[in-house]
């Protein structure tokens, strides 16, 4: 039963996603081309504290091959697979490596890493050291498109099952009220 709705629910996450995508493409973000606000990042933030990682990173693959079939191409597929491959293994990173780590601060690492693989990806592909100057102003856009992509998530986690969200928020209260009593 539980695989079940786990199913049923990353199908929604997935579906989300989608549509959060879609309509992000049509909204041109000031004059730098591929500056998006990634709130589809936000459900699959979500989707890491609720799911975990493999069903998280299935969500995240099927997410690239989808939107690439649906509203790009095979070039656009592959900056897409590459940016959400290292977002994702810095927001597992922050979550499940580092102890009391905020959604606010995975969903920063997760939107500067992203932009860090497309960068990568195009650099390689036209061999030009050049978008590195490009990367900077990605890493700083990055910082506040994760902002708000973790502060989304983050409001989104009132919804976790209630073992959820003991699991990742309860060991961070109890380590900082511990540690409290330990200075009195």
């Amino acid at each position: 039963m539980k695989r079940t709705s786990d199913l049923a629910l990353g199908a929604m996450f997935l579906a989300v996603m989608m549509v959060l995508g879609y309509i992000e493409s049509m909204i041109p973000l000031g004059s730098i081309p591929g500056i998006k606000l990634g709130l589809a990042n936000s459900v699959l933030l979500l989707s890491l504290y609720w799911l975990g990682i493999p069903f998280s990173f299935a969500l995240m693959l099927a997410k690239v091959l989808l939107s690439g079939l649906l509203f790009g191409n095979p070039n656009a597929m592959l900056y897409a697979l590459s940016g959400g491959i290292l977002s994702m293994l810095a927001m597992m990173l922050m979550i499940y490596g580092v102890k009391g780590m905020s959604p606010v601060g995975a969903g920063v690492a997760g939107a500067v890493m992203h932009n860090v693989g497309q960068v990568g990806v195009a650099a390689l592909q036209l061999q030009t050291s050049g978008l590195l100057y490009y990367m900077a102003i990605l890493m700083v856009v990055g910082v506040g498109t994760g902002f708000l992509t973790g502060t989304v998530a983050l409001q989104l986690m009132r919804y976790l099952p209630k073992e959820r969200r003991e699991r990742f928020f309860a060991k961070g209260s109890a380590e900082k009220d511990s540690a409290n009593e330990e200075k009195v």
